[in-house]
């Protein structure tokens, strides 16, 4: 319906998400990296619900939101001229530091197999550091990332797949006799 779409897309992934689990109530509440030590697990898992898997290595994603009007806060509260893009691209910074790539607007991938109590560590780190930042998290959200399917060529029309059932088909997914997914 948009012809000029299929020319700008550069990169189209699926990707099929194993678990995901949101952090943000603990990262509002634990401010000390005692908490991801094995002992402590339990009872992170236990405190805030999370089912932390640590016998499962895994590439991990991270999906954050900050709230704009709690920064505006913090930022006034330390003299700070407002940007939001300052919170950002500070996260951003520390991201790239311990090797996590930017997958796109707020979301991080791990360089490799990690343990879900890496991936807090690193998010505790960052509270540790700048207080505020942590604060102002709306949702930080971890998964396991599971397989990714390109069909950048799908997206572009330059595959001779013609049906939804064959492009589900080539992610090795299950259709019925209408085409629609299942499981």
């Amino acid at each position: 319906e948009i012809p000029y779409l299929k020319d700008a897309i550069k990169s189209f992934q699926v990707t099929s998400v194993e678990r995901t689990y949101d952090v943000t109530e603990m990262l509002h509440n634990e401010h000390s990296l005692e908490v991801v030590k094995p002992s402590n697990l339990f009872k992170l898992q236990t405190t805030y619900g999370l089912e932390i898997d640590d016998t499962i290595e895994g590439q991990k994603s991270i999906r954050f939101d900050l709230s704009g009007d709690l920064l505006e806060q913090k930022f006034k509260e330390e003299n700070i001229t407002y940007d939001i893009t300052i919170a950002y691209d500070w996260l951003r910074k520390q991201f790239e530091e311990l090797g996590y790539t930017h997958e796109q607007g707020s979301v991080y991938k791990t360089p490799e197999n990690r343990k879900d109590s890496e991936v807090i560590r690193d998010l505790i780190q960052f509270s540790e550091e700048i207080p505020y930042v942590a604060e102002a998290f709306s949702s930080v959200q971890i998964t396991n990332v599971g397989r990714v399917y390109d069909l950048t060529e799908v997206a572009n029309g330059k595959t001779v797949t013609t049906s939804k059932k064959e492009v589900y088909e080539q992610m090795e997914m299950k259709v019925d006799k209408d085409n629609s997914l299942y499981y």
